[in-house]
């Protein structure tokens, strides 16, 4: 994975091209906790899918594994990555000026939304586009994505959105929870135990920054244990309860 000090800059990729970084987030200030199965397999998948859609629930991470690879998309795309953000979008014009602006064209005079993304992407080196947060606008992102994939070859879209966006030939994946213990028999429910699960793992290291310390114990491993479960091993949720 390329490092994160990389984002927001220009740097030669492939061909020596300068390739723009700048629309990719900022790197997130807090460790990305287990996932490296579910980043593993996307990787995968994305080398053969032109269209793959991150589902889910709200909190559940799609946009931290879509920034993971993203990131990822920078070191191994020739074009890099670039992350339209679709959450405050309320319609076609909105996802369209959103795509423009992360790809810093300009619309010719007469010429439509859609033909204006047409055009600056079908002459681009390999790319991953990413729509975050399209399920506030999915007519309108169905719409853009299936002119993207049948004028731009060489552009991969990655969305996140809590449903399908109903294009031909997506790829919809549901981001998992992630693992919790088993509150079946307390008594194993040491430290040690508790502590292998990714959702005790992000709520220890989400916990210390909270408060300086706080470690995993015998003692609390179980109400460790019933939080995770509790709240469905959802990322965001644990977070907040651990802080």
């Amino acid at each position: 994975m390329v490092s994160n000090a990389l984002l927001g800059r220009r740097l030669p990729i492939g061909d020596g091209k300068p390739v723009s970084y700048r629309h990719v987030p900022p790197a997130p200030l807090t460790p990305l906790i287990g996932r490296a199965p579910e980043l593993a397999e996307l990787s995968l998948l994305l080398a053969g899918e032109r269209v793959v859609t991150l589902t889910g629930s709200g909190g559940c991470g799609k946009t931290r594994l879509a920034y993971e690879l993203a990131v990822d998309a920078v070191e191994q795309m020739a074009g890099g990555a670039v992350w339209a953000e679709l959450a405050s979008c309320s319609g076609s014009e909105d996802v369209l000026a959103a795509v423009v602006d992360v790809l810093e064209g300009t619309e010719s005079p007469g010429e439509a939304g859609l033909d204006s993304v047409a055009r600056m992407l079908a002459g681009r080196a390999p790319t991953l586009l990413v729509l975050d947060n399209a399920e506030h606008v999915l007519d309108a992102a169905a719409q853009l994505v299936a002119v993207v994939v049948e004028r731009a070859p060489d552009v991969k879209v990655l969305c996140t959105s809590r449903e399908p966006i109903g294009v031909h030939g997506e790829v919809v994946w549901r981001v998992p929870s992630l693992s919790t213990p088993s509150l079946h028999d307390t008594s194993l429910l040491t430290a040690a135990a508790v502590g292998q699960f990714d959702a005790a793992r992000l709520f220890l290291e989400r916990a210390r920054r909270a408060r300086r310390g706080f470690t995993i114990t015998d003692d609390n491993a179980p109400a460790v244990a019933q939080i995770c479960v509790r709240l469905d091993g959802l990322p965001l949720a644990i977070e907040l309860a651990a802080a």
